[in-house]
């Protein structure tokens, strides 16, 4: 798998250009790191290892080329009015036996809008990760779309469901999990902000009335949609589980679908992927 970066303007260190580190200070570059390993703290473990970080500045036109385990990252660059930004584009190689092609090759060079709405739409998922444990990431590589809520990611899931069946199988696998990850996630936060939330004290609740007024009612439905727009998430992040597990015959989630939209404090994640015909703890229905 190689990656070729290309710069659509001059990249410098002021507008943030790619920083590498070199394959022969990476010992995972190769071997590979233990479950448990950070590649970063394992690279940078003193002072002295910072020294070996190398800066690549591009002039507009040029490229670099590296591989899927070459640690990378772009600067913040410099907040001046006087530095124009930098513009890049990138692009991926993989053999199909590392990656398949997420579609087939036959509809290039020129995919007709539908796909590559699609894939733009399932794309934007599959980054939307970062919003997780990188919203600094996110915002920088997401731009406006940064701020994309459940609503937004469930329409963007149902462009690419319109194309489904024209993608590979473990691309179709990646969005899907990527997709319930975060739209639970999302639901979550979007109710820990109070919204929905009866916080009054319960010896309390009998005795206070609020006087109906078209200000409390339009807060009353607002409320209500809140709530409506909470149940559609995981009703639809619900379907998703079921529609990836019966095509790939494999047990990507939890058992019980409770414990991904569990506590607040909890992250959410798949389980490792299991045979299908395992039995399941709980029986799940839809409806």
């Amino acid at each position: 798998y190689v990656t070729l970066w290309a710069a659509l303007t001059d990249a410098t260190p002021e507008n943030s250009c790619l920083h590498f580190v070199p394959r022969s200070v990476d010992p995972g570059y190769s071997a590979g790191d233990p479950e448990d390993g950070d590649p970063l703290q394992r690279v940078f473990q003193d002072k002295a290892a910072y020294q070996k970080i190398r800066s690549v500045p591009v002039p507009a036109g040029g490229c670099t080329f590296h591989t899927h385990r070459t640690i990378h990252w772009g600067s913040a660059g410099r907040n001046s009015g006087s530095v124009p930004p930098r513009v890049a584009l990138s692009f991926g190689f993989s053999t199909e036996d590392f990656e398949p092609p997420y579609f087939s090759p036959k509809v290039l060079p020129f995919p007709d809008l539908k796909l590559r709405a699609a894939l733009v739409s399932a794309q934007v998922i599959n980054y939307s990760t970062l919003a997780v444990g990188d919203k600094e990431g996110w915002t920088a590589l997401a731009g406006g779309m940064a701020g994309c809520n459940a609503s937004k990611l469930r329409l963007l899931h149902r462009v690419f469901q319109s194309q489904l069946k024209r993608f590979h199988p473990s691309y179709r696998k990646e969005i899907a999990t990527k997709f319930v990850s975060v739209s639970l996630n999302l639901s979550r936060e979007g109710g820990s902000d109070g919204a929905g939330e009866d916080t009054m004290p319960k010896q309390k609740r009998k005795k206070k009335r609020t006087k109906v007024t078209p200000a409390t009612a339009a807060q009353g439905t607002q409320v209500a949609q809140v709530a409506q727009d909470s149940d559609d998430d995981d009703d639809e992040a619900l379907m998703t589980m079921l529609e990836t597990e019966a095509a790939t015959g494999e047990v990507l989630f939890h058992d019980d679908f409770d414990l991904l939209n569990g506590g607040k404090d909890e992250q959410i994640d798949c389980v490792e992927a299991k045979p299908a015909k395992k039995l399941r703890k709980k029986k799940r229905t839809q409806g």
